[in-house]
C-alpha cells in the first residue's frame, strides 16, 4: 500500500465547493495507491497517476486561457501600454486579444493620453553593429 493510504481507505482531499454562477459543483480528488480518484458531483473516475498529472497540467493551462478571456479588457489595456512603449513582449497569444490590443495602442484615448507618441528613446536595443577595430 502507498504511503498516503491507511487501512485500505483512500486518502481524502478536502471537498471543494465551486459556485461560479447559480450552479454548485462539488469536486473531490482522492488517492488510492498508485491511482487517483477524481469525483465531481458524486460521479467518480479512477485513473493512473500519470494521466492525472497530464490532466492536471491540461486543466491548469485551459483555466489560464479562460481567465485571460474573462479578464480580456485588462489584458488588452496592459498589453497596449507595453506595445506603445515599444516592448517586444506581449501578454497574450490569443489572436482576438492581440487584434484589440493593436487598436487600443493606436487609437485608445487613455493610452494615447498618457503615452503620446510612445516612449522616446535615442538608444536601440538588441541591434548588433559591426565595428572595425584596428589592433595595435
Amino acid at each position: 500500500m502507498a504511503g498516503n493510504e491507511s487501512n485500505g481507505v483512500p486518502s481524502v482531499a478536502p471537498t471543494v465547493l465551486i459556485k461560479p454562477n447559480k450552479e454548485t459543483f462539488e469536486a473531490k480528488i482522492l488517492q488510492d495507491g498508485d491511482k487517483v480518484i477524481f469525483v465531481i458531483n458524486g460521479k467518480g473516475m479512477t485513473i493512473p497517476w500519470q494521466i492525472a498529472d497530464q490532466l492536471g497540467r491540461g486543466l491548469l493551462a485551459k483555466a489560464r486561457q479562460a481567465e485571460e478571456v474573462q479578464n480580456s479588457e485588462q489584458v488588452i489595456r496592459d498589453n497596449a501600454i507595453l506595445m506603445r512603449a515599444g516592448s517586444p513582449v506581449g501578454l497574450s497569444s490569443n489572436p482576438d486579444i492581440i487584434s484589440e490590443t493593436v487598436k487600443e495602442a493606436v487609437s485608445g484615448d487613455e493610452v494615447r493620453r498618457y503615452m503620446p507618441g510612445g516612449v522616446k528613446s535615442k538608444s536601440v536595443i538588441y541591434a548588433p553593429t559591426v565595428r572595425n577595430v584596428e589592433s595595435t
